[in-house]
């Protein structure tokens, strides 16, 4: 037993005495090594860009919004002619309220008067067509306007009667174009239509009230707008590269949406900040290649790259208040 520890102390007084006095080779490699890294480390430093960035709150906007179809005048509904998710092209007409006119009978006599053709002292109008349609509140237009054409196919040569003719024609095309304002419900553009609230024939509803909602098909292009300080506004010119995160679409999984500086607003808002718009390189395509879907809603925040500072620069500007 004695043996075994007298063997151990042996060793630790043999390893103390290395210690101690370490070969000179290791000391030698030990600095070359180190020396080396920190070396590595400075010509690393001239070479490293460091980005030095302004993070603001920024929103997705379109040129081309949403847009809604809401009732002109309180009434109830007629006829509601698309069914909630269908596509409708700008003009289409998706509902109407009840009117003291046929609405079959209104597009009778509108496409009667679209036909239309007159030059001096010629004027046709198959008025023998119309005799049994349901005009309602533009009928008395449609009287004025039928007595005169009967009047002047007495007497075409008389002007008086032309003109009073030609007079009664634009009022009536003006009358059913108000009627239509009134009582018919149509999409401003193409895209897909959503139903607002749930709606029926017969079902009341109040001037002003939105009824539908359309999604365009092409929202064209779309940017971002964030706002800035005035301390912040005077470093950011346009081309600055902008990266955006989306509040919905954590960059970890999905990545940033790539974007560029536009324009600066020289005048700040009721806040005090400066509106910045940012153009989107490739719209919401984002660096993890994910094509997302616009919707009104989108928030985040962007990352506005200012300029990238050597490492070493941003090393040396840390001592700069010290002299």
């Amino acid at each position: 037993m004695s043996e075994k520890i007298e063997e151990i102390q042996n060793r630790s007084e043999s390893l103390q005495e290395i210690m101690s006095n370490p070969p000179k080779w290791i000391i030698r490699w030990g600095l070359f090594i180190i020396f080396s890294i920190l070396i590595m480390f400075i010509i690393a430093c001239f070479f490293i860009k460091y980005p030095e960035t302004i993070t603001s709150n920024v929103s997705i906007k379109s040129t081309q919004s949403i847009a809604v179809i809401d009732a002109k005048k309180s009434g109830t509904i007629d006829s509601i002619f698309v069914k909630n998710h269908d596509r409708v092209s700008k003009e289409q007409v998706v509902g109407n309220l009840k009117s003291t006119a046929e609405y079959n009978d209104i597009k009778v006599l509108k496409n009667l008067l679209e036909k239309v053709q007159y030059d001096a002292n010629v004027f046709y109008f198959p008025i023998e067509q119309t005799q049994n349609l349901t005009l309602g509140e533009i009928k008395s237009k449609y009287v004025l306007f039928a007595r005169a054409y009967e009047e002047m196919k007495k007497n075409p040569q008389d002007v008086t009667r032309y003109i009073v003719l030609i007079q009664t024609y634009d009022d009536l095309k003006f009358a059913l174009a108000d009627w239509e304002k009134l009582y018919l419900l149509k999409s401003e553009i193409d895209g897909e239509i959503h139903f607002n609230k749930y709606l029926v024939k017969g079902q009341f509803i109040k001037s002003q009230e939105v009824l539908f909602v359309i999604s365009p098909n092409n929202y064209n292009s779309l940017y971002a707008v964030g706002s800035v300080s005035s301390q912040d506004k005077d470093k950011i010119s346009p081309s600055q590269k902008v990266h955006i995160k989306l509040a919905n679409f954590p960059f970890q999984q999905y990545g940033l949406i790539e974007g560029r500086v536009k324009t600066i607003d020289s005048k700040p808002d009721s806040n005090g900040k400066y509106a910045v718009e940012i153009s989107l390189v490739n719209d919401l395509k984002t660096s993890a290649n994910y094509d997302l879907q616009y919707n009104s809603e989108m928030i985040g925040t962007a990352e506005i790259i200012t300029e990238d500072i050597k490492l070493i620069d941003r090393i040396l500007n840390n001592f700069k208040p010290i002299f």
